[in-house]
């Protein structure tokens, strides 16, 4: 019988890079459309639920999470892109005003509100 693991473990290395998706709204819905733009992007997420306790209240909601695969790793810049293109497309598809995207350098506040947008 053929063991699916050779007997070595072989170390790859890449750049560390970790880019987080912030936002309200239903982490089931926001899992059904990650596993279609996983599908497009070649993309792989991982997603936690949370609670948004702010002033005027509090919110369910998730962080996505991406990171820079050694296996296939990307450029920084591509990773970024692709974090925000994906919030924008969550946003819409579940009725979102905003969302932040944080990254290692900076963090991008993404907003489709009225008010934020004058």
């Amino acid at each position: 019988m053929n063991a699916p693991f050779a007997l070595n473990i072989q170390e790859v290395r890449a750049a560390s890079c970790v880019f987080e998706i912030y936002m309200a709204g239903d982490i089931n819905d926001a899992k059904r459309e990650l596993a279609k733009i996983a599908s497009e992007l070649g993309a792989c997420w991982s997603v936690d639920s949370t609670e948004y306790i702010y002033s005027g209240g509090r919110e369910l909601g998730f962080v996505v999470r991406t990171i820079n695969y050694p296996r296939f790793p990307k450029p920084i810049s591509e990773l970024e892109e692709e974090a925000v293109t994906t919030a924008k497309k969550l946003m819409k598809k579940l009725g979102q005003g905003s969302c932040s995207v944080v990254g290692p350098e900076e963090t991008v506040w993404l907003t489709r509100r009225k008010e934020d947008t004058q």
